[in-house]
């Protein structure tokens, strides 16, 4: 009858296309792309939020773990924590923002990339 997709790029619309030609009916759910029809969460709304959280707690030197690149969530999450920190005054560095795979050992990697530079972040915003 139709499909319910829990994954799906955004930087690549090759499927989506395919089955809006055919005519198949079909919802994204977890992530969205733009002209689909998707049930998500406001990911932007939830960096928003953490990153409000990180500020009220007095955090000024953040890292972000950002998830995929190519995924709604390792887009918009990042973006709502970013601009919610640019609204205080406090540019988020581009080097502060690591993606990486949605697993335990991308987590690692990026987590000590950010905790080994040279000023390291106070606290971290894991998109996962």
């Amino acid at each position: 009858d139709g499909l319910i997709l829990g994954d799906a790029r955004a930087d690549d619309h090759t499927v989506l296309e395919e089955l809006t030609r055919r005519e198949v009916p079909f919802v994204l759910v977890n992530r969205c792309v733009a002209g689909y029809p998707a049930a998500t969460c406001d990911n932007y709304l939830g960096g928003r939020l953490a990153a409000e959280h990180l500020l009220e707690l007095g955090h000024r030197r953040v890292g972000v773990i950002a998830g995929l690149a190519h995924a709604s969530t390792g887009i918009d999450r990042p973006a709502g924590f970013v601009d919610r920190f640019r609204e205080a005054g406090i540019e988020v560095p581009e080097g502060n923002i690591v993606f990486t795979g949605l697993d335990s050992h991308g987590g690692h990697v990026a987590a000590d990339r950010l905790l080994d530079a040279a000023s390291p972040p106070t606290a971290l915003f894991a998109v996962n």
